[in-house]
């Protein structure tokens, strides 16, 4: 059955969130992601911005590059060294109130081989960010495949 109510890498992370952090404390926090002041910064409530898009996207220079806005988060989350030190590098975010955490997902468990006719699932990994859809089209997609299961593993 294919799921009808498919999620993004967003609202994945903000599920782990509300399952692995206690509630009071999400309470305390006002957590936007990637967009700033996409919601409105909380007067009274500590403002983090979790940052997952590229330091290079057109919506987000602007901002990013008026050092008058660095003040208005308390917080700046990173899902990557990567994407942090190019936001460090470019816009000069400050360190001392960054933080990278790791995306993640759920162990999961081994699979049983692939026999020829069943459905394939298919994991997809970013091994780099990537600046534009552009660039992802264009480049060079390394295809796995792991013969003891059924899982099909595309690296970017």
């Amino acid at each position: 059955m294919i799921n009808q109510k498919p999620k993004g890498g967003t609202e994945l992370q903000e599920d782990y969130l509300h399952k692995y952090v206690d509630s009071k404390l999400l309470n305390e926090v006002q957590i936007c992601t990637s967009v700033p002041e996409k919601i409105p910064l909380h007067p009274t409530k500590v403002n983090i911005l979790w940052q997952k898009n590229s330091y290079d996207q057109g919506n987000l220079h602007p901002w990013f590059k008026d050092k008058s806005n660095h003040d208005k988060y308390d917080w700046y989350v990173f899902n990557s060294h990567w994407n942090y030190e190019h936001f460090r590098d470019h816009f000069d975010i400050p360190t001392h109130k960054s933080v990278v955490i790791k995306n993640g997902i759920d162990k999961i468990g081994k699979a049983p081989p692939y026999q020829k006719g069943k459905p394939i699932k298919i994991i997809h990994q970013q091994k780099y960010m990537v600046k534009t859809f552009m660039t992802l089209t264009i480049m060079r997609i390394k295809i796995c495949i792991n013969k003891q299961s059924n899982y099909l593993m595309l690296i970017i």
